[in-house]
């Protein structure tokens, strides 16, 4: 009989775990309210030119461009490169945001660039030239915004 009810309690509270895990993970729960900020993917594609060693490309991007970017709060930067599809073997930028509101605090809709940007970028004209003599693309007309779809 002490068997039968320590099994009893211990179904009875599996069931209410599973419950409270299903309301939670259903969202059934209006105690618990999705309070997420919409990720944003920038996607920029490049075009590395003739004759640049892909390596030494690669190196330069991690190791000069990546960093600037990095630094402010809320993105990041990655150089991917294509392994399938209509874009194998280029390379673009993939630049993600936390949120929306990252996203437009750095790149202010019609007005350039952010004052934080500006003073990361200040004086970094010759990597940026060094850059542009190895690729074309990044030129902030021909990208994606893409915002992540929240359910």
């Amino acid at each position: 009989m002490k068997a039968k009810k320590t099994i009893s309690k211990t179904l009875t509270g599996l069931s209410i775990a599973s419950a409270i895990f299903l309301m939670n993970a259903c969202n059934l729960n209006p105690a618990i309210e999705k309070v997420q900020p919409a990720e944003v993917i920038s996607i920029h594609d490049l075009q590395i030119r003739p004759g640049i060693d892909e390596k030494e490309f690669e190196s330069f991007v991690m190791n000069e461009i990546a960093p600037l970017y990095n630094q402010m709060k809320g993105q990041d930067l990655y150089l991917a490169k294509g392994d399938r599809g209509v874009r194998e073997s280029q390379y673009a930028f993939i630049i993600t945001f936390t949120s929306i509101e990252d996203r437009d605090r750095i790149y202010p809709y019609g007005e350039g660039f952010s004052e934080e940007f500006n003073q990361i970028m200040e004086g970094k004209d010759a990597i940026w030239n060094k850059f542009y003599s190895m690729a074309e693309g990044f030129d902030g007309y021909m990208f994606t915004d893409y915002v992540k779809v929240l359910q």
